[in-house]
């Protein structure tokens, strides 16, 4: 790469999404990327030839190992000088696509900063650092914002807030969020209503239960007013018309049976030796 001038490399991505974001990252590193939604090895090849990309990023699961090494194969016959960037998913692909001629191989997901220290190493002719994070890690960044990741690429939520790298929305997101909790907190005080008319349903509740309890009251009542007059009847039943209410048991209640009779018990006996 000559003098201060961007160099442009091919990003082969069949997801939209992640071509995109990758395409950002390229543009804010300085160097100017062409996207390529193709798979096939002579269209992915012709694209890199005819935009004169020194670095190409080419998705393994598109293409699969042996398209990769037939695209690495091609840029040696050609002797065409362009680095080959794979994104894989594993060290065991990793592995394969060294194996298979690719410079570098990050396995996702990885760090945004990570693929640009990848694509800088391979322009400027310096080895690639794998280090044992080159893809194992989503930790937070430095000023410890987290990151947000796409498939193969980790950003930071600076990055999409600043538009540096994407000119996401994310911060609407909060923005959208704060409505619906004013909206859930609204609905609170609508909702007090209804809870004050359920002591108040109970409260006439319980005044029904009170009028039942005056109605057991008056239960009682009925009884004693029976007791009251069961009381009454008996000074009647056990004493005597014309007696002054002596209940000793005796001869003189006896005349009672027999209306007309005198109470003299010696008149009894003269009336009976006549009968």
């Amino acid at each position: 790469m000559g003098g201060d001038r961007a160099a442009t490399v091919v990003i082969a991505q069949p997801d939209s999404r992640g071509r995109e974001l990758l395409a950002r990252v390229v543009d804010a590193a300085g160097q100017h990327a062409v996207q390529l939604d193709g798979s096939e090895v002579e269209v992915i090849v012709d694209t890199t030839v005819s935009s004169s990309a020194l670095v190409l990023v080419v998705d393994v699961i598109a293409t699969g190992i042996d398209g990769l090494a037939d695209v690495v194969a091609t840029f040696e016959t050609r002797r065409y000088p362009a680095q080959v960037m794979a994104l894989v998913d594993g060290p065991a692909s990793a592995a394969a696509a060294a194996s298979a001629g690719a410079a570098a191989a990050l396995e996702r997901p990885f760090p945004r900063q990570r693929f640009v220290e990848a694509m800088t190493a391979l322009l400027t002719g310096e080895p690639v650092q794998a280090g044992p994070d080159s893809g194992h890690t989503i930790a937070a960044e430095a000023d410890g914002s987290p990151r947000i990741h796409h498939d193969d690429l980790v950003l930071g939520t600076d990055d999409l807030a600043s538009g540096t790298v994407a000119d996401e929305p994310v911060d609407d997101t909060p923005t959208d969020d704060v409505p619906a909790d004013d909206e859930t907190a609204g609905d609170a005080p609508e909702d007090a209503p209804e809870d004050d008319d359920i002591p108040t349903d109970v409260g006439t509740a319980d005044d029904e239960t009170a009028d039942d309890e005056t109605a057991d009251d008056e239960t009682p009542t009925d009884v004693e007013t029976a007791d009251d007059q069961t009381t009454g009847d008996a000074p009647e039943d056990d004493a005597p018309e014309g007696d002054d209410g002596d209940d000793t048991p005796g001869p003189p209640v006896r005349p009672t049976a027999k209306p007309g009779l005198g109470d003299n018990f010696t008149d009894i006996l003269k009336m009976g030796r006549q009968l």
